[in-house]
């Protein structure tokens, strides 16, 4: 072989190979620099998804301890209903309701700023069931004494509402859960 082919062949290998590395490289920094950007917008997306959860979850706690507590808060109005009412005034001069008035107002309180710190990370529909929730156990709370029918139907409407409210926030989030095997 003449030395000019030799020359021309390493240069033909040389070019190959540098083409190839640097082929190889620019692909590696694209896509690399791609997946890096990718990688960010998921580290996002899973925070922004994990702090909507606390914020549901909170309302859906003050929810629940209201709607749990506003029964014991009304527990005589409740039962006099089923019982004379002498018998019912008599238990409750013996004992009197395990829930205050101030505390089943705070429990109010705490779930209405827990509802409207809520409304920018949930849907419009579940953010008025909750809210329809939260106005029929106000009513149900704050209705006269002497009122059992009413009441009865409030209850077991606001528990409508709340019930239904956590049906949706489920079936939002089943639908958008992620398998990651």
């Amino acid at each position: 072989m003449a030395s000019g082919q030799q020359n021309t062949i390493f240069r033909d290998i040389f070019l190959v190979l540098a083409s190839s590395f640097l082929a190889a490289f620019f692909s590696v920094y694209i896509f690399g620099e791609k997946l890096e950007q990718k990688k960010t917008e998921l580290a996002i997306e899973q925070k922004i998804i994990e702090n909507q959860m606390l914020v549901v979850s909170r309302v859906i706690e003050k929810a629940s301890t209201l709607h749990q507590l506003a029964p014991l808060h009304r527990q005589y109005d409740l039962v006099t209903k089923f019982y004379p009412k002498e018998l019912v005034e008599m238990a409750k001069a013996i004992e009197a309701p395990t829930i205050s008035k101030a505390e089943i107002i705070k429990a109010q309180k705490d779930f209405q700023i827990a509802l409207f710190s809520s409304k920018p990370f949930v849907s419009e529909e579940v953010f008025q069931k909750l809210a329809l929730f939260g106005v029929k156990i106000t009513q149900f709370n704050f209705l006269p004494s002497g009122q059992q029918e009413e009441l009865h139907k409030l209850y077991e409407s606001a528990g409508k509402e709340y019930r239904e409210a956590l049906e949706l926030i489920r079936a939002m989030y089943v639908t958008s859960e992620v398998s990651r095997d």
